[in-house]
């Protein structure tokens, strides 16, 4: 997946990726149960926005 996404001008966040092995055992009603693996990924997102609050910080000074 950051192959995919370095070509094209887009934002990553450094930081493991989040891949949920046996995801089928921890979605149940289309929501993800699995504390862990629910931690894990909400860490990602907070991780994305503050690359992204940096990226807009650097592009208003510059």
């Amino acid at each position: 997946m950051n192959e995919t996404l370095i070509s094209p001008p887009a934002r990553t966040a450094f930081r493991p990726q989040i891949v949920i092995g046996s995801v089928h055992q921890w979605v149940h009603s289309g929501r993800l149960v699995d504390e862990a693996a629910l931690s894990f990924a909400l860490a990602g997102v907070d991780d994305l926005i503050k690359e992204i609050r940096a990226a807009r910080t650097v592009r208003m000074l510059g």
